[in-house]
């Protein structure tokens, strides 16, 4: 029997990328993308893949240079104590909001369009509670997981394109470049923070097998994921045009809905209902685990884990603030979690990296 050095491997790693920022395509992103990008929607997500190769190639040169650091060390290392601190505790509240975001709209979801007369306290508690005892068994745990579900994730989504064929429209798609192609790339900027995920996933560097796992998953899971979100922002554009599209809170299970097998089996959404919740619960679990790290490492705490469950009830308790699904999570998610943080994920690693480099160069000319 092999004996586990604590590690995940590059398939594992994989799952948890993939996972992590392609489910984004059924939550309040894609809502917030349609209606910026109208019938060019599917665009912005190429475009912002394009924006955040940069940041993320500088991220992968600061760990192969740091070798077993992961990115908030590394922060440290390069900005120093104070300094440090900021950044890292920067991300550590962006994280902590977007979490909080993300679980009211998982528990709005599930109560407006399956289960409209239990209080959505029930689904956050719930969605919290679960997501904690995932999160808990380490990254070993959540990595086997998401290596699972993945696959079943996957043919779900394909099921899904196939029964859903006879709705599409092509003709939805046209004026093709949406707001104009300045727009496009403007927004294509701001709305890079969709990937930012991958310059957080550093945060798990030590984790990984090796350098080459790492990278190799990561490149592949940022390619996969971007194709995915673009793919399906387009299928919810063909399917429900652009303006139903911008209007309606949850693309994602209104194209369930519209799934049928056959003339006779037409409620087949109970499946795509149980994947999007393990795919969201296991999403959950992965911030709760990295937010715990970022805080015991800005903290010098010995050990990290026994953040996890404080840091779970805070979540749901900020998650039950927002009044409203518009008021609370669609505004704040568009307004600062996308069109403010940007700048964070795009500058903070190239600035790294350029201070690293300047470092190294300084010392090689002292020799």
């Amino acid at each position: 029997m092999e004996i586990s050095d604590g590690k995940i491997d590059r398939r594992e790693f994989f799952a948890i990328i993939v996972i992590l920022i392609a489910s984004k395509f059924t939550d309040l992103t894609a809502t917030i993308i349609l209606r910026t990008g109208r019938t060019a929607a599917w665009i912005l997500p190429i475009i912002s893949f394009i924006v955040i190769i940069l940041p993320f190639l500088a991220t992968l040169a600061l760990l192969k240079r740091f070798k077993k650091k992961n990115f908030i060390e590394i922060i440290y290392a390069i900005a120093g104590k104070y300094l440090g601190f900021v950044i890292a505790i920067s991300l550590f509240f962006i994280l902590l909001s977007a979490t909080a975001i993300n679980l009211r709209n998982y528990a709005d979801a599930v109560s407006t369009m399956f289960y409209p007369n239990t209080p959505v306290a029930f689904f956050i508690l719930l969605g919290a509670v679960v997501s904690y005892f995932i999160a808990n068994r380490g990254l070993e745990g959540i990595g086997r997981t998401a290596s699972l579900l993945l696959p079943c994730f996957a043919i779900s989504l394909l099921l899904l394109i196939v029964l859903t064929w006879q709705h599409f429209q092509d003709s939805y798609l046209f004026p093709l470049l949406g707001p104009g192609v300045v727009a496009l790339l403007k927004d294509g900027l701001v709305y890079s923070t969709i990937f930012a995920d991958i310059i957080v996933m550093a945060v798990l560097f030590p984790f990984v097998k090796d350098y080459r796992s790492y990278r190799t998953a990561s490149i592949r899971g940022l390619i996969v994921s971007a194709f995915l979100v673009s793919l399906f922002l387009l299928i919810y554009i063909i399917v429900f045009d652009f303006h139903p599209a911008t209007v309606v809170n949850h693309p994602f299970h209104q194209l369930n809905r519209r799934a049928q097998l056959g003339p006779f089996i037409t409620n087949v959404e109970a499946i795509f209902f149980f994947f999007w919740i393990l795919a969201k619960t296991l999403r959950f679990a992965i911030y709760f685990y990295v937010m715990a790290i970022i805080l015991g490492y800005s903290l010098t705490l010995k050990e990290f884990e026994p953040l996890i469950l404080p840091l779970a009830g805070l979540t749901a308790m900020l998650s039950l603030i927002p009044e409203n699904i518009v008021e609370g999570t669609l505004d704040f998610r568009d307004n600062f979690l996308l069109q403010r943080s940007w700048l964070y994920f795009i500058t903070v690693p190239i600035v790294l990296w350029f201070i690293s480099k300047w470092r190294e160069k300084s010392k090689d000319e002292s020799l």
